[in-house]
């Protein structure tokens, strides 16, 4: 048994004469201990005497450092140097809350709002008792209740009044005074009132105690009561580490965030330097004199000028001393980062010397340093150790795990057992991003395959592994005709460091497992690049990396698909395409050589001059254009990494690149001209004028449709193409006239397509289904648009084969890695720094990466903000029928948004329940949005009939009030979508099919 000191202290200063007790007649107050509770304060006492232990009361520790405050004052206090840390969470500590915050404004409302009883920073935290007017019983808990009161019930009626607060004798006589006045001197005051009310006489003791003596002792006793101002100075509320760690932080958002040039942050932390210099003299003179002037000896003042100013963090990692570390230097801070925040520092390769005489470097970051220390954040842990223990469903594909090709992975690699996964992505920057024209880098990135989809996305978590300029991978005419293998050169550091993680793994959760490569991603130009086919699309026969399939056989059958490339086969076409090439190089020297002696026999010193190279440039470009079914003449380097991968079925398509900016590019413009200047049912202005006065809803108006500038192609980027095709039918639909005319067919197959290529889980017979879909589709290309025949609509025919090997290919979207070349870009522009550029930028990446380990790398995985009360009376009768019983109505609020793993939902949006037919869907429309005290979120959702129209939309109609309580694991998909009025229906079009939409 114990009681809490702070109760104790609570009970005693609240009995021992520390408040007045008011009678009900109006008679004066009477200072004392009520008869009722005689016994309680007995029961105190014999508690002390008995020698019973009081608990020293609720210990406060900082979640983020090992500091510890017996006060919630202090726990305040000390919090808010932590808040600049970004996606870092931080709990109130307060006595039975749960609540967490992100932002210092929200923490500090929440302290007022929900703390107000409690001594607390802040202006709502003082604990009063009653109303100081005369004969007014009104009891006033805390500040809030006081400003309100007064201004209410006594300012509104010309009431005067001497202020609550102790030794104040301020007579408020009107509201705006009374608050300028309390707000100006008691912010931050916690005495309780213990005088006498306005119009009355000082009280007269009745026990013949000297009033004075109950006062001290009840100040001795119920300490609390006392300066906690001067008591919160005792506690070592900012502890110098983590001061040093604030601004070791600054410099890193300085260099990281900010994205200033590190000779910039160098200028600030030599002018902080200076500065603390001018303050340290300015206030060393001013306390001497403060001391000297208190009869204090000069030796003393000395002292403790000396002893106080060596105390200060600012100046100490500013200036050099033997007994703390200092950031006063670029190389310093780099030391301090890499120990205190995780800094994993680039390495720089040298790759050798251009022909022009210029030294080239590419540059790498260690993947196994990084990826130990992104294992290491609990939330990572802990997803990766899930993803060992999850079930699959044999008939929905709803990641890269569940297909054909990770399960070979697994059993010729592991025999089933543990592994980290690693999606290796690469890809160049777009040259005109930067104003020198010439530097183009190529970056390669990855990914922890065994994050949930919903994190994988996440910028934060992709991490860089190697960078280097796109020119550094093209071999000279020497270095080509030397079989110099300059792909293979350059990549050399990354490929054995991912073969080393394979072989001897990486150390997690106490044992040591392998660290796999699983797929290479990329765009199409990129991956036929590393992986060792050709790179032109438009006039080379063979552009299928997938199969054998030529241009012209696909032109003439475009459903016709050659023979697969499998490992074998493979390695056959290099072997064949090395001895073509071996045959062309001999050809050419031979040419060379037979051309040069010519020119010397007949003593042209002109032409001699122009023949000193080894080969021709057609020749050079001739040999480098080598290739056997599509296959080039050297192997990729990325099949060096272990005898189970092979870069033929290692690389699945993106359809970011290949179907939004390339078969959409081209096919969509071609139909609408159709439709502008064959048909003639709308024109050119027209359709610009319906796609901008479209008002898109949700998310939809994150990437708008763009108006087309010709109807040659779309103007978009990947994301509003998508958003293009869907949302077309609510554009221009009322303008076609046919609805049976085969080019608005041909347009909603696209559309339909689009729903299952896109979709994030999808069953087996969708598969089937799809398959049958785009065969259909071609022929009918083929038959209005045959020159749209691309080598990207070719592609298409591998989406559902694919789908089986890859899983959706939405899970393999390239858009978030590119998401990375933003960073980058601004690296660039802010920089303006091009002698090594890729050191520049890794360098800046790498502190990025260190200020972002610096706190939460994942966020929470649901947010809401500005929740309100939820009561069951807000309900009509209908709608508490969805409600199961013991349904905690008073554990619930109510919210107009809420956030869950990154995707918003909002009232009025739209969520798939069920299929019913092939015609039909059954979808919820979310009227209330209601979150648990556990955040657990719930969707109070009207079910509405959707069917099916001939323009691809969906349109809804309510049902007989019917409501449904569900969580968000309970929809057929959980993607919300808004409705749009269209043509005085409520309609929806899908942006992806679900599960649960099968064909009847």
């Amino acid at each position: 048994m114990g009681v809490t000191l702070e109760a104790f202290r609570c009970r005693i200063g609240l009995f021992a004469g520390g408040r007045h007790f008011k009678p009900r007649d109006g008679t004066k107050s009477q200072r004392g201990i009520s008869m009722k509770h005689v016994p309680l304060v007995i029961l105190c006492m014999l508690l002390v005497i008995s020698g019973i232990e009081l608990n020293p009361g609720p210990s406060h520790n900082c979640s983020i450092c090992p500091s510890k405050f017996e006060s919630l004052k202090s726990y305040w206090a000390h919090v808010k140097i932590h808040f600049p840390a970004k996606h870092r969470t931080y709990p109130c500590s307060g006595p039975g809350c749960n609540g967490k915050f992100s932002t210092i404004g929200s923490f500090r409302a929440h302290v007022s709002s929900t703390h107000h009883e409690t001594p607390a920073v802040g202006n709502n935290s003082i604990p009063f008792e009653s109303c100081p007017v005369a004969f007014c019983t009104q009891v006033i808990t805390n500040r809030l209740s006081y400003l309100s009161h007064m201004d209410k019930e006594h300012l509104n009626y010309g009431q005067q009044f001497e202020c609550a607060y102790d030794n104040c004798p301020t007579v408020m006589k009107n509201s705006k005074q009374f608050k300028t006045h309390v707000s100006r001197y008691h912010s931050g005051e916690e005495d309780l009132f213990n005088r006498p009310q306005l119009g009355q006489k000082p009280e007269e003791d009745d026990g013949g105690e000297d009033p004075s003596d109950d006062e001290t002792e009840s100040e001795s006793v119920t300490d609390s009561s006392g300066d906690e101002t001067d008591d919160i100075f005792l506690e070592d509320i900012y502890p110098d580490y983590t001061i040093k760690d604030e601004l070791a932080r600054f410099y890193l958002r300085l260099e990281a965030v900010l994205l200033l040039p590190t000779s910039t942050v160098q200028i600030i932390a030599e002018e902080i330097t200076l500065v603390t210099e001018f303050i340290h003299h300015k206030l060393k003179a001013s306390l001497m004199q403060e001391l000297i002037s208190h009869k204090l000896s000069k030796d003393d003042s000395s002292y403790i000028v000396r002893k106080v100013f060596l105390q200060d963090p600012v100046f100490n990692i500013h200036h050099k001393s033997k007994d703390i570390e200092h950031l006063g230097t670029n190389c310093l801070r780099m030391q301090y980062w890499k120990k205190r925040f995780n800094f994993v520092m680039p390495k720089q390769i040298f790759l050798g010397v251009s022909e022009t005489g210029k030294k080239c470097y590419a540059q790498m970051v260690s993947v196994r340093e990084s990826l130990k220390l992104l294992l290491e954040d609990p939330k990572v842990k802990e997803c990766v150790i899930n993803s060992f223990k999850q079930s699959k469903n044999p008939n929905i594909l709803r990641d890269f795990c569940d297909g054909n090709a990770f399960a070979r992975h697994q059993e010729n690699c592991h025999q089933g057992g543990k592994c980290i996964h690693i999606l290796l992505f690469q890809d160049a920057f777009d040259s005109n991003a930067f104003s020198s024209g010439g530097v183009k880098p190529n970056g390669f990135y990855y990914t922890v395959g065994n994050l949930p989809p919903e994190y994988r996305s996440k910028v934060n978590l992709i991490q860089l592994a190697y960078m280097v300029l796109e020119k550094d991978f093209k071999p000279s005419r020497s270095e080509e005709l030397n079989d110099c293998d300059k792909l293979k050169l350059v990549l050399k550091p990354l490929i054995m460091e991912l073969k080393d993680l394979q072989e001897n793994g990486i150390k997690f959760n106490g044992e040591v497992l392998p660290v796999c490569v699983i797929f290479l991603i990329g765009d199409s130009l990129g991956q036929h690049v590393v992986g060792g086919f050709v790179k032109s699309f438009s006039s080379a026969q063979f552009s299928c990396r997938f199969c054998t399939m030529s241009k012209t056989e696909f032109q003439e059958n475009p459903n016709m698909i050659g023979n697969l490339r499998t490992p074998e086969e493979y390695d056959k076409h290099v072997s064949i395409a090395k001895e073509h090439w071996s045959s062309v190089r001999r050809d050419s020297l031979a040419a060379r050589k037979k051309a040069r002696e010519q020119a010397e026999r007949r003593g042209d010193s002109t032409k001699i001059r122009k023949l000193q190279d080894p080969i021709s440039k057609s020749a050079f470009q001739k040999l480098q254009a080598v290739h056997h079914l599509g296959v080039k003449y050297r192997p990729s380097p990325f099949n060096q990494l272990g005898p189970n991968f092979h870069i033929a079925g290692s690389q699945p398509s993106c359809i970011a690149h290949d179907f939004f900016l390339g078969i959409y590019q081209n096919l969509v413009p071609k139909i609408l001209e159709h439709f502008v200047t064959t048909k003639g049912w709308f024109d050119f202005h027209t359709l610009n004028s319906r796609i901008r006065s479209f008002k898109c809803k949700g998310s939809d108006a994150l990437d708008t449709p763009k108006p087309l500038k010709s109807l040659e192609s779309l103007n978009g980027n990947a994301v509003s193409n998508w958003n293009f095709v869907r949302l077309l039918p609510f554009m221009i639909s009322d303008l076609v006239i046919d609805k049976e005319d085969p080019h608005w067919h041909l347009f909603l197959q696209l559309k339909e397509i689009t729903e299952y290529v896109c979709a994030p889980a999808i069953t087996m017979d969708q598969v089937a289904y799809l398959d049958d879909l785009i065969s259909e589709f071609l022929l009918e290309v083929k038959n209005l648009f045959p020159s749209c025949l691309t080598p990207k609509l070719h592609f298409l025919c591998h989406y559902p084969s694919q789908i089986l090997e890859f899983g959706p290919l939405i899970r393999l979207f390239t858009l978030r890695y590119e998401s990375k070349h933003t960073f980058f870009k601004r690296v660039i522009k802010s920089c303006n720094n091009y002698k090594n550029v890729t050191k520049t930028m890794v360098k800046k990446y790498m502190c990025r990466y260190a200020y972002d380990l610096s706190s939460e790398i994942i966020p929470e995985e649901i947010v809401f903000d500005s929740p309100c009360i939820f009561s069951e009376d807000s309900l009509s009768e209908d709608m508490l029928k969805a409600f199961p019983n013991g349904f905690s109505f008073d554990k619930t609020v109510e919210v107009t948004e809420v956030v869950i793993f990154g995707t918003s939902y909002r009232t009025e949006l739209v969520l798939l329940l069920e299929s019913p037919s092939a015609t039909t869907l059954k979808v919820g429309c979310i009227k209330k949005l209601l979150v648990h005290k556990s955040k657990k979120p719930f969707f109070l959702v009207e079910e509405y009939l959707a069917s099916t129209l001939d323009t691809g939309l969906y349109t809804c109609e309510a049902s007989a009030k019917k409501y449904h309580l569900k969580q968000i694991s309970e929809f057929g998909d959980h993607y919300p979508l808004p409705l749009y009025l269209f043509q005085g229906k409520l309609c929806f079009t899908l942006k992806h099919t679900a599960p649960c939409m099968m064909d009847d």
